[in-house]
């Protein structure tokens, strides 16, 4: 009976231990995987926050140049309305003067006309002479504001380019203000990164140390296995025939 006894002992004691030594193998792998997830998620985790800021900050370099492209263009403009506004005033003032030079012309021609038949400085073709000169003078200022009105096209033209210029300075400003966002938001992202790492180391440490208390935990049962084995008849008995006994003889 005690081989029976014996042998289902040694049975215990190796399921334990062949139990105890798997489950802490397989804690300690579970581990190992633990931290090398928690590195490839870090290595991913910090690609993208690379790739994502350097594309944040190309846009905004992007922006940034397109805008002082646009303030550029927008000058040559401005300066272009108002050499043509320039241009229109100085037509203008050139027909103005053509068109004063041929009506004094022509007035001169009329009172030379009524000199010569004696008509005097009163009466009906003195107040005509006045109203060809009125006349003349009206064609004049009309051709003048029609110049004017024109050049002042021109120039309002050339404001509304500048105006405009102001959005492309601002689009400057957002574009640097990105350019801090994007380097900031790296910045959290590799901070998230560390954070998510972090998280996976100590998972798989509370792992290991979990599987030390596996190990533990087996030893203990085995320990314990053997010494109720040995305090029983069965183990008593086997501990008996195998330990010399003192007889008193050398």
């Amino acid at each position: 009976m005690s081989w029976v006894v014996t042998g289902a002992t040694a049975a215990s004691l190796i399921a334990t231990g062949v139990g105890t030594g798997m489950s802490y193998m397989a804690a300690q792998d579970e581990a190992a995987n633990q931290k090398a997830l928690a590195d490839m998620n870090y290595g991913i985790q910090a690609r993208n926050a690379k790739i994502n800021a350097t594309i944040a900050k190309r846009q905004a370099n992007l922006k940034k140049t397109y805008s002082k492209a646009a303030i550029a263009a927008k000058e040559v403009n401005a300066k272009n309305y108002e050499m043509q506004a320039g241009a229109v005033e100085a037509q203008g003032r050139e027909q103005a003067r053509r068109m004063r030079e041929q009506g004094a012309s022509v007035m001169a021609a009329i009172r030379s006309g009524y000199a010569a038949s004696g008509v005097t400085s009163e009466g009906t073709p003195i107040i005509a002479m006045a109203d060809t000169a009125g006349k003349l003078e009206l064609a004049v200022q009309d051709a003048k504001w029609q110049s004017d009105t024109e050049a002042n096209r021109y120039k309002d033209a050339a404001a509304m380019e500048r105006y405009n210029q102001n959005f492309d300075r601002a689009d400057i400003l957002v574009a640097d203000y990105e350019a801090q966002l994007a380097k900031m938001g790296q910045q959290l992202n590799m901070d998230e990164a560390y954070f998510n790492r972090s998280a996976g180391y100590a998972q798989a440490s509370a792992t290991k140390t979990a599987s030390y208390g596996t190990l533990i935990s087996g030893v203990s049962s085995m320990a314990t296995t053997t010494a109720n084995y040995a305090g029983s008849s069965a183990g008593q008995q086997l501990f008996a025939k195998k330990t010399p006994q003192y007889t008193g003889r050398v």
